[in-house]
């Protein structure tokens, strides 16, 4: 019973109801514009995306230097209390060089990345 009466009046409500213009950008170059329109009224600093992916990578790149150097802490621990162990000397040197590998890894990703960006203009 609830649906004959809620069909016909949600229909007429949309009938009736005034259209809104729409306000929508047509080209990209018109998104600057754009951000900084919805930007001003919130008080945040105007930054282009670049800028955050940099900050980003910057945090991850800081953490990574941090774990490596937290590996390289531990890898060293792990041969200091071996006590001539072999298996516990392996262990640690495979520490050591698995963590040499991950650096290797993120400057590699870095240096790409800051090529790439430099070509591009960024």
């Amino acid at each position: 019973m609830r649906a004959v009466f809620f069909v016909p009046f949600s229909l007429l409500f949309l009938i009736i109801q005034p259209s809104e213009q729409i306000l929508a950008k047509k080209t990209i170059g018109d998104a600057g514009s754009a951000l900084n329109t919805a930007v001003a009224p919130t008080g945040l600093p105007k930054k282009d995306v670049a800028i955050y992916v940099g900050e980003v990578a910057q945090w991850i790149f800081g953490i990574t230097g941090l774990l490596f150097f937290l590996l390289m802490v531990y890898a060293g621990m792990m041969w200091f209390f071996a006590r001539g162990e072999d298996d516990k000397i392996s262990d640690a040197r495979k520490t050591i060089i698995a963590a040499i590998i991950g650096l290797f890894i993120a400057v590699s990703g870095y240096a790409i990345t800051t090529f790439v960006t430099s070509s591009l203009g960024l």
